[in-house]
């Protein structure tokens, strides 16, 4: 926990980066740091990036929102840190501790619809030497044979950098329609 602390009390490196720089419309500028401010209209992350690398902080989210996008567990848990201690608040309810109960809700909503995809968008990164803090909005559509279920959240998660690799240890998620927040809990409850 001190080594955290310390990394936190260093200077802040905030950056972003486009992992679809081929085929995005970022232009130059918008991908450019100004300050410890960074410009919105970040690239989505979709997990459909080449080169998926949790070495670093754009990688890691690749690979965790390639994991959720391809419904597979293995990558997943291979994205979170391995300790009883890493935890998940998500809309589904309740705050989840350790893989084996955050495993129980991706198991769910992998479950759910027949088809659900989600992107990561207008994001910041924030490193903070060893950690590093992921802040932005997720669009997910759920799909199924009779309507289609569009939901917007806010998101943060957090990431712990050990062994070589980029590791998750929280996320936090919300929804501010009720309506839809309503909806989405049927949907995958």
């Amino acid at each position: 926990m001190n080594e955290v602390r310390a990394a936190v009390a260093g200077p802040l490196e905030t950056f972003r980066s486009c992992q679809n720089a081929e085929s995005c419309e970022c232009s130059k500028e918008a991908m450019r740091i100004t300050g410890i401010k960074v410009d919105k209209q970040a690239c989505p992350i979709t997990g459909g990036e080449a080169n998926i690398d949790a070495k670093t902080p754009p990688g890691a989210l690749s690979e965790f929102y390639c994991a959720f996008n391809k419904r597979d567990l293995a990558l997943m848990e291979q994205n979170w840190l391995p300790s009883p201690d890493i935890s998940m608040d998500s809309p589904l309810g309740q705050c989840r501790r350790g893989w084996p109960e955050i495993r129980e809700v991706f198991q769910r909503i992998f479950a759910s619809a027949p088809s659900l995809r989600v992107e990561f968008y207008d994001y910041v990164i924030n490193e903070f030497g060893a950690v590093f803090l992921a802040v932005g909005r997720e669009r997910k559509t759920l799909q199924s044979a009779h309507s289609t279920l569009e939901v917007r959240m806010r998101t943060s998660r957090l990431y712990a950098f050990q062994e070589g690799r980029w590791w998750q240890f929280h996320h936090h998620a919300s929804i501010d329609d009720p309506g839809v927040l309503k909806l989405y809990r049927a949907a995958i409850l």
